[in-house]
């Protein structure tokens, strides 16, 4: 956010073409804004709105002369006002115009600025997405950005709410994600009600943005299902602005996705988009909308260069740290116009931020970097905010974020911490108390405790009496704010309530199943049978999948000097039985280095020659080790090869390892299932 006024701007806008740029590669060609200083009401007869998914009002030139005059020696293909029907006054005022002669464009602006009734006229910025690509093979811990900002602590007050609506306005965005609960969906590029990209995350990284984008600030929490995000319980408004069949890489239709957004029930809008464009109508868009939060990346050039929209007024500019709380190397940062305001985990560490991505299946995840990730992880906190406190203002919301932020010295501004914002809200808050609490352990064994923590805010009103009820436990109640130890002796899943009261009223929490007690585990080792028919047969390696389904692979033990054996079994249901099967790679010489299993029916293994002449490599089975392919592409045809490891992180990513030939490991990786193998 930039805290001083804009003397000049520029708009960033969406244009119905699918064209590549050809005369800026920050402006959308072929377009300019401009603000008439009145506004004129359109004329009865020619009022039409397509349909209330559409804001914008068709025009005839020939209704403005003082613009025809103007306007008539060029060859105008479209000329509309984009945001009549939003019913804002100073939107209400703005005309969009689509021409073809893209290299006219600075000479229409100079004629439209000398016309006395226009206050300005502008190009169309054009914004990017704002992320860098990770590194799939790159391991980690895959919630460091948690950890660092605190967000379990901050779950203790609030799990976030349904309420809450945040909005992506993004490249795309999968609305099928089985993490996802969707609130409200859009395609402003292409006009319809489908913002799903049109290619996978495994085919194309760039078009998995915006699914990326929208899991930081809103993958469902306590589902079970792949992560959580930040705003836990908040809903998801997801809008498309990149046409699918577009070579333009800009998102060319931000401007009508932010406005859809606003007019559609967000109460936090992220753009992780951007670039240097500067809009007196973006900022008008902003201005009109003055109870929704606003937050976009910061940029990730590296450079103190204003970005937008994140440098607008009113708008929470964010930028991207590592694990360590130093600024990313990517991210931008305040120069002597100060507009990144806040800094939120969107760096390099650990891989980068896991989330979700687009595949045809809506359920699979990924590691993204960039301000890109910072921005909507930072929204996902400000939707825990607004869940305890809905009648938070923008100013509010930021004001908690900056006081009590960590200060890292950045020049990014302080560094998000989740707990202390949150407590900065309940400091808001007025009225009747709201009872929260946490527990830990939640999950022990018959006779071990737990220790309960009180976090209710008070509404304004100090508490003056705090019930317990622990079912199941030792005590079973307690009243006052600190509880003992409470002892659980059976078995079983228990709720646990507590009921506050201040002068305003009692209120109660009660968190079902929250405390799980099981037996105390026997460590006992339970022989099974492998179902291997020769006699010592054993196994050397195992790939456990679940609790379900494991697959090993065979070991001759008969001897000092075992015979090569390309063999494995497998249990689908945890251990009962087991079956047995040939790796029929097509070299019954070849060694078995080993095997690495994904699920029931797919499996690698890595193969190694025994002898000069062979060739080892990587094979495959999708069908439960009936057959084994040949991963070519992993080409390991050296007569110095000899694989030894391969694995996968999911279905489509994964590497493999050969002994080092002429000192360098032979190593090749996968994205996409296999089909091709890069060195």
């Amino acid at each position: 956010m930039k805290r001083i006024l804009l003397f000049l701007s520029i708009i960033v806008l969406l244009s119905s073409f699918a064209f590549s740029q050809t005369h800026h590669h920050d402006y959308i060609d072929g377009q300019i804004f401009l603000k008439l200083k009145k506004l004129v009401p359109v004329k009865s007869a020619e009022l039409y709105r397509i349909d209330e998914h559409s804001f914008s009002q068709k025009e005839k030139i020939t209704n403005y002369p003082p613009l025809e005059k103007v306007l008539s020696k060029y060859q105008i293909i479209d000329f509309e006002r984009p945001s009549y029907y939003t019913g804002k006054q100073e939107l209400m005022k703005v005309y969009q115009l689509t021409f073809s002669d893209f290299s006219k464009v600075d000479k229409i602006i100079e004629e439209l600025q000398q016309i006395e009734g226009v206050e300005y006229a502008e190009k169309v910025p054009l914004y990017y997405v704002d992320f860098v690509p990770n590194d799939p093979q790159h391991t980690g811990t895959n919630k460091w950005y948690h950890t660092l900002v605190g967000s379990e602590n901050a779950w203790n007050i609030s799990l976030g709410s349904n309420t809450v609506k945040i909005a992506v306005v993004d490249n795309a965005v999968a609305a099928n994600h089985t993490d996802f609960t969707i609130f409200a969906q859009r395609d402003v590029a292409d006009s319809d009600n489908d913002p799903t990209p049109p290619t996978q995350f495994t085919t194309d990284q760039g078009w998995s943005h915006g699914t990326h984008v929208a899991g930081l600030a809103t993958a469902d929490i306590n589902n079970g299902i792949g992560i959580a995000s930040l705003g836990g319980n908040a809903e998801l408004i997801a809008v498309k602005t990149r046409q699918s069949g577009s070579t333009n890489p800009g998102l060319t239709h931000t401007f009508q996705g932010v406005q859809w957004a606003a007019q559609n029930g967000a109460h936090i809008i992220n753009m992780s988009f951007g670039g240097s464009g500067q809009s007196s109508t973006w900022q008008t868009l902003i201005n009109s909308f003055p109870n929704i939060v606003f937050v976009a990346a910061a940029g990730n050039d590296g450079v103190s260069t204003l970005m937008y929209p994140a440098a607008y007024n009113n708008v929470i500019g964010v930028g991207s740290v590592d694990a360590n709380d130093t600024r990313s190397s990517f991210s931008n940062f305040n120069g002597s116009t100060p507009y990144v305001d806040i800094a939120s985990p969107g760096g390099f560490s650990n891989g980068g931020l896991l989330s979700t991505v687009y595949t045809t299946g809506g359920n699979s995840y990924g590691k993204m970097s960039g301000t890109s990730m910072a921005s909507p992880f930072a929204a996902g906190l400000m939707g825990l905010m607004l869940s305890l406190n809905p009648s938070l203002t923008p100013a509010q919301v930021l004001n908690c974020l900056i006081t009590t932020g960590v200060n890292i010295n950045q020049n990014i501004g302080p560094r998000i911490d989740a707990l202390a914002a949150l407590q900065c809200v309940q400091s808001t808050i007025t009225g009747d108390p709201i009872p929260m609490f946490s527990g830990t352990p939640t999950s022990i064994f018959e006779g071990q405790t737990v220790t309960f923590t009180d976090a209710s805010a008070d509404g304004g009103n100090p508490i003056t009496n705090w019930t317990w009820s622990f079912p199941g436990g030792t005590p079973a109640s307690f009243v006052g704010q600190t509880p003992p130890a409470i002892t659980y002796p059976t078995a079983g899943v228990y709720d646990v309530t507590l009921s506050v009261t201040n002068s305003q009223s009692t209120q109660a929490l009660t968190k079902t199943g929250y405390i799980t007690v099981t037996l105390q585990p026997t460590g006992n080792w339970i022989v099974q049978n492998s179902g291997f028919s020769t006699a010592a047969r054993g196994i050397d390696h195992i790939s456990i999948v679940d609790g379900q389904t494991v697959w090993a692979k065979a070991f001759d033990g008969s001897s000092a000097t075992p015979a090569n054996v390309q063999e494995f079994i497998k249990t689908t249901n945890g251990g009962t039985t087991w079956t047995p099967g040939t790796i029929n790679i097509g070299n019954v010489n070849l060694g078995i280095a080993m095997i690495h299993a994904f699920d029931a029916n797919t499996a690698w293994v890595a193969a190694y020659p025994t002898a000069g002449g062979q060739t080892g490599g990587i094979w495959k089975t999708t069908n439960g080790g009936s057959t084994w392919t040949r991963q070519n592409t992993a080409t390991y045809n050296n007569a110095a090869s000899f694989t030894n490891v391969v694995h996968f992180w999911d279905a489509n990513v994964g590497f493999a390892q050969g002994d080092p030939i002429n000192g360098e490991f032979e190593l090749y990786t996968t994205t996409n299932v296999c089909t091709t193998w890069t060195p």
